[in-house]
């Protein structure tokens, strides 16, 4: 395998399989600000009437009070769309954990172009010790028999 990020190898029914080894992440949408956050965390406080705050000049230190102290439902109120291409293996990571709500293209709608991920030559690590406790070693060093 050469050492390009994107290969390309035609079918015989001229499709074109990608393998590729980069994920691509872009902000579509965002609501919510600063206010919407201050809001959010008020009412804790100040019950309904929060509903009314307009803001002052302390808002900015209570949004930094929020994230260090890890307050995070304020945050929950805003919302952010992203078009992401990633590899399934991470997909499957963020439907297990639940970190947010997903649509995806579907194959029953669809003809989906064959795209595979391959680690690029320079994520030379395999997977080492037990599954309860896993751990990535380099394999460069495990195959010539020693390390540096």
């Amino acid at each position: 395998m050469t050492d390009r990020a994107e290969l390309r190898f035609a079918q015989a029914e001229k499709s074109v399989v990608v393998l590729r080894s980069d994920m691509r992440v872009e902000l579509i949408d965002s609501m919510g600000n600063d206010a919407l956050v201050v809001r959010a965390a008020r009412v804790s406080t100040s019950g309904r009437s929060a509903t009314n705050y307009v803001g002052c000049e302390h808002d900015a230190g209570l949004v930094n009070y929020l994230m260090r102290n890890r307050h995070g439902s304020p945050f929950e109120h805003t919302a952010f769309t992203f078009y992401v291409e990633a590899p399934i293996f991470v997909w499957r990571e963020i439907m297990r954990h639940r970190i947010a709500s997903y649509n995806e293209e579907s194959a029953r709608y669809r003809q989906l172009a064959p795209e595979f991920y391959v680690p690029p030559p320079e994520r030379d690590l395999v997977q080492s010790g037990s599954s309860a406790h896993p751990r990535l070693t380099d394999c460069t060093r495990s195959r010539s028999g020693g390390g540096t």
